[in-house]
């Protein structure tokens, strides 16, 4: 009886070894899987950082051109105010020109029409016959 629980014995003792060795096999595969994860893993990492930098880019260059296309707006209407308000002091000097040329024509206005009073009257006094035109 002692062989036959030898012989059990030592089969148990194969089928475990077998067991075992399949335990390990699938270990040594489970390593390699565990392992081509890990490297597929960290080239999945390396790409999501590539793209988060071409995303940061992205937006800090689009932040940049925002902010230069608000600072030319801004100097294109400031150069817009300080021209019109150039060009309102302009105008307001060409009137004041203009105010200061038509009080002068009036000033040689009244003196001519003053002068030629004085002649109507000189030439009737002289005369008599001369009539002064009507006014327009």
């Amino acid at each position: 009886m002692n062989q036959v629980h030898e012989r059990l014995a030592n089969a148990r003792l194969r089928r475990f070894e077998l067991i075992v060795n399949q335990i390990k096999e699938s270990n040594v595969c489970i390593q390699a899987d565990m392992a081509a994860i890990k490297e597929n893993n960290a080239e999945v990492i390396a790409e999501a950082r590539r793209e988060a930098r071409s995303v940061k880019t992205i937006v800090v260059t689009t932040a940049i051109g925002s902010v230069m296309a608000i600072a030319g707006f801004n100097a294109t209407v400031l150069s817009n105010m300080v021209a019109s308000y150039e060009s309102g002091k302009s105008t307001a000097a060409a009137i004041t020109q203009a105010t200061e040329r038509l009080d002068r024509l009036q000033e040689r206005t009244e003196r001519t029409a003053a002068l030629v009073d004085a002649w109507y009257a000189q030439m009737t006094e002289q005369d008599g016959t001369i009539k002064k035109p009507s006014k327009r």
